[in-house]
C-alpha cells in the first residue's frame, strides 16, 4: 500500500463526503493533513478531531479558492 510518511496533503472540501474521506485515508498512510474547507467548520473540525484521534495530524484551514488570494494563502 501508499506509504505517506513524512508528506503533508491539502484536501480541498476535506470535512464531509468523500474530501473526508480522502482526508481520512491519507492520514492512515501517514500523511499530514491540511483538511481546507469554505463555510462548515464544524465539519472540518469532526474531520480533524477523528484523524487525530487515531494518532494522525491534521488541521483545519479555511479558504474559498474562488478568491485568488484565499487560494495561495491555503497552499502557503
Amino acid at each position: 500500500m501508499l506509504d505517506l510518511r513524512g508528506k503533508c496533503t491539502l484536501v480541498t472540501g476535506g470535512g464531509r463526503g468523500s474530501g473526508r474521506a480522502v482526508s481520512t485515508l491519507f492520514a492512515a498512510l501517514g500523511a499530514r493533513v491540511a483538511v481546507g474547507f469554505v463555510r462548515d467548520s464544524a465539519a472540518a473540525a469532526e474531520t480533524v478531531a477523528s484523524i487525530q484521534a487515531t494518532g494522525g495530524c491534521a488541521v483545519a484551514l479555511q479558504a474559498d479558492l474562488v478568491d485568488p488570494e484565499q487560494a495561495a494563502r491555503l497552499v502557503d
